[in-house]
């Protein structure tokens, strides 16, 4: 289940479309979309991999004619989905979103690391450890715990100088 929630255009994440805004050039994208009069224009200057990473949270979409446009509905689908949505598993463990504190039995904290991790961090990306900080800020303001613990229970990949950080990928054994 790695890799974020875009792929599944049913599913509501706002929690991945909120870290995918935490980066600079994501936000000023989806600026410029939300804020073009000419959507043609706008689809011809966006990054090929800014496109793909808001399109893959839900913020832009497609129209019939293939042409990319501000996925209005999203902020409703969310919103609806939260309403109808009782927390369980992993989320129960968040409140409105965010993070109190890590359970204390280790199969709940592995299972709450787990969905953090595939929320929050894309497959085959390398992170500065200001980009993990940012992104963590969405679910907690206990930023170095959560980072600290991610490592530790092996979801987060780390150079020995802290200088780069990765999500790790999935092994047969915990599929």
């Amino acid at each position: 289940m790695r890799g974020g929630s875009g792929s599944d255009p049913a599913r509501v994440s706002w929690q991945a479309a909120f870290a995918a805004l935490q980066h600079p050039e994501l936000l000023a994208e989806y600026c410029r979309f939300v804020m073009a009069e000419d959507a043609a224009q706008q689809d011809t200057t966006a990054s090929p991999a800014s496109v793909s990473r808001l399109l893959s949270v839900g913020l832009l979409r497609r129209d019939e004619q293939g042409e990319l446009r501000v996925n209005s509905a999203f902020f409703t689908a969310a919103l609806a989905e939260a309403e109808k949505h009782k927390p369980t598993g992993p989320e129960k463990h968040l409140q409105l979103g965010s993070l109190g504190a890590l359970p204390q039995k280790a199969a709940e904290r592995e299972e709450l690391l787990s969905f953090l991790a595939d929320r929050l961090f894309e497959v085959q990306r390398q992170y500065s450890e200001s980009e993990v900080n940012s992104l963590l800020r969405v679910v907690t303001d206990d930023i170095s715990g959560l980072r600290r613990a991610l490592v530790d229970w092996q979801f987060l990949g780390r150079t020995a100088d802290g200088s780069a950080y990765w999500l790790v990928p999935e092994t047969s054994e915990t599929q």
